[in-house]
C-alpha cells in the first residue's frame, strides 16, 4: 500500500490480525533511507499506536477519514 503523510507518500507493507497493524515504511529523508516500524490497534474508525526509527519511538493517533 501506500503511506500519506507530512513528507508525501511513501510505499508500506505490513499485516492486519483481528484489530492489531502492523506497518513497515522506509522514507527518504536528507539523503538517507529510514526505516519506520508502526505497531497498532484499531478501535472503530480510529488507530492509535508507537511509531518506531532509528533515532526512536513516538506515540500516534488516526482517524478514518
Amino acid at each position: 500500500g501506500t503511506l500519506k503523510g507530512a513528507r508525501g507518500e511513501n510505499p508500506v507493507t505490513g499485516t492486519v490480525a483481528g484489530n492489531k497493524v502492523n506497518l513497515t515504511s522506509t522514507l527518504s529523508f536528507n539523503g538517507q533511507e529510514i526505516k519506520i516500524e508502526y505497531e497498532a490497534t484499531v478501535d472503530g474508525s480510529a488507530m492509535t499506536g508507537t511509531a518506531k526509527n532509528p533515532r526512536g519511538e513516538s506515540k500516534f493517533t488516526a482517524k478514518k477519514q
